[in-house]
């Protein structure tokens, strides 16, 4: 009877935890799904050794940044790009401060480039202003209110 119990315990504490990990990847794989609209897609990790990928240095990447995922289409002729960060801190904080730092290439072909402050995460998309809607109402589904930062 102690056996049964315990393998219903530990089979309902397994599923909790699989509830709480995915609940992260599927917002950011749900945004990625907004951002390229069924094109064909990549994501790279970016730990603080690679911080240039976000215009930060390691003791920036290291003071805001807990976690960071960069998706790319596998080919865009827009500048399509798209950022999801998770915030060592406050994400209002961490988007405020990547938004001062961020430098758009000169021949960048995107029309917007914006960042959102929703939750712990802080995003940030590059591309069309009709994505850059698309993204916002993803946002306003996953997390409710956000906060907005033009480039």
């Amino acid at each position: 009877m102690k056996k049964c119990r315990f393998l219903v315990f530990a089979a309902m504490v397994m599923m909790l935890c699989a509830v709480v990990f995915a609940c992260g990847t599927n917002a950011e794989e749900r945004l990625a799904r907004a951002a390229f609209r069924d094109e064909p897609y990549f994501s790279e990790e970016v730990c603080a050794e690679d911080s240039y990928m976000l215009s930060l240095d390691f003791a920036e990447y290291e003071e805001y940044i807990s976690e960071a995922t960069v998706y790319r289409p596998d080919f865009s002729t827009e500048g399509t790009e798209l950022w999801c960060i998770r915030a060592s801190r406050d994400a209002g904080e961490a988007a405020a401060f990547l938004c001062s730092v961020y430098e758009r290439p000169p021949c960048d072909p995107a029309e917007v480039a914006v960042f959102l402050a929703c939750g712990d995460m802080v995003i940030f998309f590059k591309g069309s202003g009709e994505t850059a809607e698309a993204i916002k109402r993803e946002a306003s589904a996953l997390f409710g209110k956000f906060t907005e930062y033009f480039i």
